[in-house]
């Protein structure tokens, strides 16, 4: 049978500081990245209280959920922070992270919750804000000395648009991987061979896998199951539009050209379209263009751009469903991870009967 001192050892505290937990003792001072992952442990290693035991409750009835303060779940005038891993003008160059802000910004004001912006890059004086607000709402990606900081002093975080690898906390993402796949399969519809793709990274050593290379890794053995991966047709630098400017040159130089570039985001889509441009090379019937997250002004670009839209207003929005979930009572971690879908425009017509580049050369 589990015993309060296993549990103790699993995580790291007394086994004083287990059974004052497990007893819902709200004096009890403790970070609730830690009083979660001690009823997280619990659950997991079957253990019963002595009042689940005599009321003879499954071990698990009762220790994901701690009951919040009474009238906790119908309080009004939530205050939040908001916390971004851009900069203010930073993020005025990414129509993504604007739109994601957007949407958390629409829904607090709908459902009267301030919301209040804090500077990641000043965390320490931010100490005691952070303790004081009901929770944190993190956008973006971030160092892990920053994810640890927040939870640490935080009452409740959630973070968008990404999914640290820590116990206890909540996120919003969309799923990547799938929306990959999708842009993969209907390249392989159009039997095309010569595929490029361009994308971006950035190192954040506590995600297991980077976002931008999620998107390569799919691309890279999607192309390899059908025997047409070159890694020469395969680049990576950041997502910026210089960016992707950059790298359908480089592209260009190649013999046989690209019959369609695969933009890892809609801003590298930009600057893949204006070095198309600048060569004069017709799009799509020459060399077709899909990009990913569907940004405002893609369905305005020149050709206009097909692109897979990712809901971002809606990641926003979901972040405070998963806070009033968790002023509700919820106490297990939770993650949402969004569909994604389609935009069709001209780059990469979704009708397969439009000219084949061959045809061309």
């Amino acid at each position: 049978m589990t015993t309060i001192k296993d549990i103790a050892l699993a995580a790291g505290v007394s086994s004083a500081t287990v059974s004052r937990v497990l007893n819902a003792d709200t004096s009890l001072s403790i970070s609730e990245t830690k009083r979660v992952r001690i009823h997280q442990i619990a659950s997991d290693m079957d253990y019963s209280t002595p009042r689940q035991r005599r009321a003879g409750q499954h071990p698990a009835a009762d220790l994901p959920f701690i009951s919040p303060p009474k009238n906790e779940s119908n309080k009004k005038g939530y205050k939040l922070a908001v916390m971004h891993f851009l900069s203010s003008s930073d993020e005025l160059q990414d129509p993504y992270y604007i739109s994601i802000r957007m949407g958390l910004e629409q829904r607090c004001e709908s459902e009267k919750i301030a919301l209040e912006r804090i500077n990641k890059s000043q965390l320490s004086e931010y100490k005691d804000f952070i303790s004081s607000v009901d929770g944190v709402v993190a956008i973006g990606r971030f160092e892990k000395h920053e994810i640890e900081f927040v939870c640490e002093h935080a009452k409740y975080v959630v973070f968008v648009d990404a999914c640290p690898d820590i116990d206890g906390v909540d996120s919003v993402v969309f799923d990547i991987e799938r929306a990959m796949n999708r842009i993969m399969d209907e390249v392989f519809k159009r039997s095309f061979e010569v595929v490029a793709f361009v994308g971006g990274h950035e190192n954040f050593s506590e995600f297991n896998t980077p976002l931008g290379e999620i998107r390569r890794k799919v691309f890279v053995e999607r192309m390899r199951e059908q025997g047409l991966f070159q890694s020469d047709y395969c680049l990576v630098e950041d997502f910026s539009v210089e960016s992707g400017y950059r790298q359908a040159q480089q592209l260009l130089k190649l013999n046989p050209l690209p019959e369609v570039i695969i933009a890892a985001s809609d801003s590298m889509a930009v600057g893949v379209l204006r070095a198309l441009h600048e060569q004069s090379i017709s799009i799509p019937e020459q060399i077709s263009v899909i990009g990913l997250n569907d940004i405002p002004n893609a369905e305005h670009l020149v050709p206009s751009l097909t692109s897979m839209k990712v809901f971002t207003k809606e990641m926003g929005s979901a972040a405070i469903d998963l806070f009033f979930q968790y002023q509700a009572g919820r106490r297990v971690a939770a993650n949402i991870s969004l569909a994604t879908s389609l935009s069709w425009r001209q780059s990469f017509p979704k009708n397969l009967d439009f000219v084949d580049p061959k045809q061309l050369c």
